[in-house]
């Protein structure tokens, strides 16, 4: 069974801009964080069934054990693997 890997860490870089209202409140001081990241190193999402990487499903409230989820990992490699490229939504 592979091992999944950890997820790399997103390398965020955050830049703060302040900006003057001119219409409600003219003078009024805002301060606007801007943030990017870097995703260069996050393995696709391909990569991550492929490893059986079962953080794929922690956005989603489920009942499912880990081995389940595994399972439907594997599932979803084997199809893919003997279709060609199984569609992933996103």
């Amino acid at each position: 069974m592979a091992t999944p890997q950890e997820p790399a860490a997103y390398k965020a870089k955050a830049e703060y801009r302040s900006y003057k209202s001119t219409f409600d409140s003219p003078g009024t001081e805002f301060i606007i964080a801007v943030m990017s990241v870097d995703l260069s190193e996050v393995p696709s999402i391909e990569a991550r069934v492929k490893q059986l990487d079962v953080s794929l499903f922690d956005p989603i409230g489920s009942q499912t054990s880990p081995d389940d989820r595994r399972s439907m990992l594997a599932i979803h490699a084997a199809v893919s693997a003997r279709l060609g490229r199984l569609r992933i939504w996103r």
